[in-house]
């Protein structure tokens, strides 16, 4: 008796066993249905982007097409530099160029359009084409498409690559050289010593790491940056004249004269002594306006740009000894 009470009470254990094991299993089903559900209207991260969202398209005659949802889309946007944003243009479908505060319904096209980059946004329902015409700048052109919907903010990036660059067809300097003599000075120290027992002479180069500068300042913001080949004006150790450097519109540039060996001079220096050699150095300012002409060799259209040019050399120096 006490054999079959056992086995009787084991049995009724593990049927209970089996009872709470299925209530739980059923449990978690139906919290993950809960959840399941609860995602589309609680935790709604925003509608799927397409798998690329940082887009490379060629800058001549480039084109790209992406699907993006629309739902709850309240406005879209274009973002770019500061510099670049007074260039941008937003049109609705009927043509009329749109201001301030535009509803994604509204619009049909964004241009972006200088002599040196043109490209083109068109929205189709839920597709975006980009369009570029050309980019003749050295570097990518980079831009966001900036979507706002009622819950989230997503962004698609864009790098427009760089095409045919511009060419010069012509350039001319004014005749007229402003010339500032006095622009700066600058000092500098350089210790020697002779152990040996005998008086040393050294070729002391003055300018062997004084650096000159040069800036071209265009006439119109969209062409900081661009990259040319051009004369400029140079001062040789003797005179000024113009010579070719590659230059960056807009940049100052920093280079060491070529003009060091022109000016050596021998310093004695005695036996068993130190010397500290005192420079000073005057710079001279000079400034000219002149004109490029480029092609855009892609639009095939005439660029002109009035410029500025500055240029600073060190021009003189004196020696002091102690």
């Amino acid at each position: 008796m006490k054999i079959e009470f056992l086995i009787g009470l084991i049995r009724s254990k593990i049927v209970q066993y089996f009872k709470v094991r299925s209530f739980l299993i059923l449990l978690d089903i139906v919290i993950c249905l809960l959840c399941s559900g609860c995602d589309n209207d609680i935790f709604e991260e925003g509608p799927i982007l397409p798998e690329v969202t940082n887009i490379i398209l060629p800058g001549d005659n480039g084109e790209v097409t992406t699907v993006f949802s629309t739902t709850e889309l309240n406005y879209l946007s274009v973002e770019f530099k500061p510099n670049d944003s007074s260039y941008v243009k937003y049109f609705s479908k009927d043509g009329t160029e749109l201001h301030g505060d535009i509803s994604a319904s509204e619009l049909d096209r964004i241009t972006f359009k200088t002599p040196l980059t043109c490209f083109s946004i068109f929205i189709d329902n839920n597709k975006l084409k980009v369009k570029s015409d050309y980019n003749a700048r050295s570097y990518a052109v980079s831009f966001n498409i900036e979507l706002s919907y009622s819950y989230a903010t997503k962004v698609i990036s864009y790098s427009v690559q760089s095409g045919e660059p511009v060419k010069i067809t012509d350039i001319s300097y004014n005749d007229y050289i402003v010339f500032g003599e006095d622009y700066r000075s600058e000092e500098l120290k350089t210790t020697f010593t002779n152990n040996g027992d005998k008086e040393y002479i050294l070729n002391y180069l003055p300018f062997l790491n004084i650096k000159a500068s040069n800036i071209i300042y265009p006439n119109e913001d969209w062409a900081n940056d661009l990259n040319l080949e051009m004369p400029v004006l140079s001062f040789d150790g003797a005179s000024w004249s113009y010579e070719n450097r590659n230059v960056w519109l807009g940049q100052r540039q920093d280079f060491v004269t070529g003009y060091a060996e022109s000016f050596k001079t021998e310093i004695k220096i005695p036996a068993e002594s130190k010397v500290e050699i005192f420079t000073s150095f005057n710079f001279t300012e000079a400034q000219v306006g002149g004109e490029l002409k480029l092609l855009n060799k892609v639009s095939r259209e005439e660029i002109i740009l009035p410029f500025h040019c500055e240029s600073v050399f060190p021009v003189s120096f004196e020696i002091d000894l102690k």
